[in-house]
């Protein structure tokens, strides 16, 4: 005796596959919980969103991803993706507000059997915690898939070797001298220039008194070589017995806050003065000016 037993099945082929880097960021709970989701408020997750995130080395980096999606099935679609807007921002109409995210494919067409590259970009314009929510989407079947951009501004490895630096006592008509050194430990170089303005010697300022400032540093702009440093030099010249106290700032391309170097110092003038001992132990000082008459009994 034989027995036939027909069987069917069906296999499930999705429509898209996204070749997307791993982000642990939401399944191993680094994004705040106090974050608004797509509606503008504070609300769980859709479980399916899929993370997209960006590393930018200083602000304004323009930074670009890519990934490809591939079409399995034998049949051609269009896709959209849109950014989501709150509801409340959407009531307004008008262009959506400026965000540091842009996607350069926001439409196209994936052939059956084919891959398509998307690119997304992030130009951030501050060093706070960036994210954005999409949706790429299949009109002709149904399909809408969430997905969350998260941008992270990391602080450029520049630094000074020092937070200050102090002259002293300098004599009028000296000019005391310190070296200091701008450091660069990233992969990148990275231009800087010293801001006069923080010690009183832009040149608006020196036009307009028609003096010479009390403070110079040198070279006071430059490149700084990858994972290389710059000597610098600041030079005090004082022109009056008066302490200084400035916090000169070094500005680092793409670097968020600006590097800040405290200089102190004082000028001082020697006085030179005749004292005349007397029998008495006691002292007079001679005038520099005038006759100074003494009396010998």
């Amino acid at each position: 005796c034989v027995f036939v037993c027909a069987c069917c099945r069906q296999v499930l082929r999705p429509w898209c596959h996204f070749e997307l880097p791993d982000s642990d960021y939401l399944p191993a709970g680094r994004r705040n919980s106090e974050l608004p989701g797509p509606s503008g408020v504070v609300e769980p997750l859709d479980p399916a969103t899929k993370v997209l995130e960006f590393d930018s080395l200083g602000v304004r980096v323009r930074n670009t991803k890519q990934f490809f999606i591939l079409n399995p099935t034998s049949i051609s679609y269009d896709f959209i993706w849109s950014p989501v807007l709150p509801p409340a921002v959407a009531a307004l109409g008008g262009p959506p507000p400026a965000s540091p995210f842009n996607c350069l494919v926001r439409k196209g067409s994936i052939s059956g059997g084919r891959r398509y590259e998307m690119v997304f970009e992030f130009n951030p314009t501050s060093d706070v915690l960036c994210e954005s929510f999409w949706t790429f989407s299949i009109p002709s079947q149904g399909i809408c898939v969430p997905f969350l951009l998260v941008g992270h501004v990391l602080e450029p490895r520049v630094s000074l070797d020092r937070p200050a630096i102090n002259f002293g006592q300098v004599q009028l008509g000296v000019r005391g001298r310190i070296k200091f050194t701008l450091n660069n430990d990233e992969h990148l170089p990275f231009t800087f220039a010293v801001d006069k303005a923080t010690y009183d010697a832009s040149d608006a300022l020196l036009a307009a008194s028609g003096g010479k400032p009390l403070l110079d540093i040198q070279p006071a702009s430059g490149t700084v070589a990858a994972n290389s440093s710059v000597e610098l030099c600041a030079v005090f010249a004082p022109q009056a017995e008066r302490p200084i106290n400035y916090n000169v700032s070094v500005r680092v391309r793409n670097k968020p806050t600006p590097l800040v170097l405290n200089v102190k110092g004082e000028g001082y003038a020697l006085q030179p003065s005749l004292l005349l001992e007397l029998p008495d132990d006691s002292s007079l000082e001679m005038s520099p000016s005038g006759i100074n008459t003494l009396h010998y009994g």
